[in-house]
């Protein structure tokens, strides 16, 4: 190697130490704010230790409960100008992309989930397994892994509902279809990278009770059976 290329090298490898050293002394609770203020939908009540080690009490995403969660920043893509937040906790494991690539990688867990609305009291649960939907520029990249999304209503005599189906990109956007085991129930969520959400639930055939209950949530009368759309923005 010579002179040049050594010195180089060299100074590389010093900023690379330098900057190690600066992520590792800075409180979690500065970087956890700029981080999940650069999403929008995420919060937290307390941050405490350091990015290589610390933990967030009190999480939610996006409206859903998470609890508490271990955190840890990859250091390799900060020198890239990206970040990879990874969160472990008893109920969901995660990485959090920004930067070049944007999103939610790896997840598996569940969360609870708010009522819908229309549906006062009713209790929404949604499983992951290794799901993630990931956009680049303005184009979903990676779409993979299950979505699981379990419907308990208040009214015990009226079935549960249970949707199961895959992540994936379709035509730019992430999706994720869910079908429920009856085949009667589905509803596919279109995810833009600039966190534009659409989400279109159709019931085919549903039993009486779960026909009135649907009905009272708003959802119309179409050829297909009953239908209804929701949209928005994951920075709502």
């Amino acid at each position: 190697m010579t002179g040049p290329s050594r010195r180089a090298s060299t100074v590389a490898v010093l900023l690379v130490a330098a900057m190690v050293v600066v992520i590792a002394t800075v409180p979690l609770r500065l970087v956890a704010a700029r981080v999940l203020a650069a999403d929008g939908g995420i919060g937290a009540v307390d941050a405490r230790g350091t990015p290589w080690r610390g933990t967030l009490r009190g999480v939610t995403v996006h409206g859903a409960i998470v609890s508490n969660v271990d955190v840890r920043l990859r250091a390799v893509p900060l020198l890239l100008g990206r970040s990879v937040l990874v969160l472990r906790g008893d109920r969901l494991q995660a990485q959090l992309l920004h930067g070049a690539r944007v999103g939610i990688a790896h997840a598996t867990g569940t969360l609870d989930l708010p009522a819908p609305p229309g549906l006062p009291g009713a209790r929404v649960t949604l499983a992951l397994a290794d799901a993630s939907l990931v956009f680049s520029g303005s184009s979903c990249r990676i779409g993979s892994g299950t979505v699981a999304l379990t419907l308990l209503l208040p009214d015990p005599a009226l079935p549960v509902l249970r949707m199961t189906g895959p992540a994936s990109c379709v035509a730019g956007h992430g999706r994720v279809a869910l079908m429920a085991e009856t085949g009667e129930v589905g509803a596919v969520l279109h995810l833009a990278a600039d966190g534009r959400w659409r989400v279109q639930a159709t019931a085919s055939a549903p039993a009486p009770g779960l026909r009135l209950a649907l009905q009272l949530a708003g959802f119309r009368e179409v050829d297909a059976g009953l239908q209804r759309e929701w949209e928005g923005r994951l920075t709502d």
